[in-house]
């Protein structure tokens, strides 16, 4: 090699070095690093910087769903709507019982007002993870700018039931109580008592906002003014003009609901990820009655993931209560062996209509710890049809058995089992505790 082309070949090295060292000082060494340097920009607000690193950690690890994620949430950052709906989509496809993916993916769908999307990937998540406040604060928005308005208040409702720390599901609330233009649903009282524990958490202006207006719905104007014109003074330049009209408004002493000023800029996802629940909440939150579906399925789901197998039911039956803690849509199960005349209690994880798509999930719960996973054929299903659902749920619990509710479909189910045999067997321990059932295919 010529004196020149050393040369030309270390100007080269020491131009891209400089160019790195300018764009990333302290550069991570591999995909976990590249990761946790993009959650420490996202969480600093810098988001074009944490896509940045959410990318590199993606060119190092191709099929890393939790940087897909993040990188979706980053671009909402920026208001790339469109690339984090494609990044959501992309993490989904990699795990498909990432619920947190599909939680924001919902965020991301119903900021480009395609409702309906965002409702059925806010319930997947739901099915998946019945425990996810976001899911359903999303749910609850989706369901509010759609004009449903009943079930975007069960939806907040449940969402501060799970996490009672979350100020976007108390501000949420207040809104619809103190703004909405159907008399049925407005509750002064209410709206104030739910703004007031928002801005316990939070001091953002757009709390704030809607604490003014709750008071106005309440006729104390004085207060609405003094604190619409905190809001004004805190709020960047870009939301100020609206705010300064809910200014004038309540300086004329009208509530905000008696004007066209009540648009969906409320009913926005606010954030995507709801603060932990630590802080005990004092407003006595009514239940709502509600059925919870585990899984999802429209049509035929002969297909389970397989997470482990154990020769004694309590071992099954305990492992399978460790993996809800994981995947919610865990159960278990039986499966006799014709090599050793024995069986094994199985614990399976979901319903899928395709083997290619109970091997894309069994690629994903090994991501996260669940290394045994395999993908089995499992069509039968033991079916309790009794009513009503609230008390048999109760006894089923209280005698250990796991049972899971699919969407559309009006019955109890219980395992997922390769033979009708295996079903049968299964079934005799429901029926010496006095279940009425039936074998079906699922």
């Amino acid at each position: 090699m010529s004196r020149e082309s050393v040369k030309k070949i270390f100007i080269l090295y020491f131009v891209l070095s400089f160019a790195v060292n300018v764009l990333y000082p302290n550069p991570p060494a591999c995909a976990e690093n590249w990761y946790e340097n993009g959650v420490s920009l996202l969480n600093s607000g810098k988001y074009e910087e944490a896509v940045k690193s959410f990318s590199l950690a993606i060119e190092t690890l191709p099929h890393d769903y939790e940087s897909f994620n993040k990188r979706g949430v980053a671009y909402i950052g920026t208001g790339d709507i469109s690339r984090a709906v494609s990044d959501f989509t992309k993490a989904i496809e990699i795990n498909p019982l990432f619920a947190d993916a599909l939680s924001n993916k919902c965020a991301a769908l119903c900021d480009m007002g395609d409702y309906d999307r965002a409702i059925e990937d806010c319930t997947r998540a739901i099915g998946i993870n019945q425990r996810s406040s976001k899911a359903y604060n999303n749910r609850g928005i989706s369901w509010n700018n759609k004009g449903s308005v009943e079930n975007a208040i069960a939806d907040y409702i449940k969402a501060i039931e799970i996490n009672p720390g979350y100020a976007d599901a108390y501000n949420n609330l207040a809104w619809i109580y103190a703004t909405c233009p159907e008399k049925n649903f407005r509750n002064g009282e209410k709206a104030l008592a739910y703004a007031q524990k928002a801005v316990q958490f939070s001091s953002d202006p757009y709390y704030l906002d809607t604490l003014a207006a709750a008071f106005a719905e309440n006729n104390r104007f004085g207060e609405a003014v003094e604190i619409q014109e905190k809001v004004i003074a805190a709020s960047a330049e870009s939301h100020r003009e609206q705010y300064e009209e809910h200014l004038e408004l309540y300086e004329a002493r009208k509530p905000l609901r008696d004007t066209l000023l009540v648009i969906q800029h409320k009913n926005k996802i606010k954030e995507v990820n709801p603060p932990p629940s630590a802080i005990p909440v004092n407003i006595t939150v009514p239940k709502i009655p509600e059925r919870i579906y585990a899984l999802s399925c429209d049509g035929n789901c002969p297909y389970s993931v397989q997470a482990g197998s154990f020769r004694d039911y309590g071992k099954s039956y305990d492992e399978t209560m460790k993996i809800k803690t994981k995947v919610e849509t865990a159960y278990n199960s039986y499966a006799s062996v014709k090599k050793d005349g024995g069986g094994w209690y199985r614990v399976l994880i979901g319903a899928f209509k395709t083997l290619n798509e109970a091997q894309k999930a069994a690629s994903g719960l090994k991501e996260i710890g669940i290394h045994d996973a395999l993908a089995v054929k499992t069509p039968y299903v033991i079916i309790i049809p009794d009513t009503p659902y609230g008390e048999v749920l109760q006894r089923l619990e209280s005698d250990k058995f796991i049972y899971y509710l699919v969407k559309n479909r009006e019955k109890i189910f219980i395992g997922a089992f390769e033979t009708e045999k295996d079903a049968k067997y299964f079934s005799s321990r429901l029926k010496e505790k006095g279940y009425k059932i039936t074998i079906g295919e699922r």
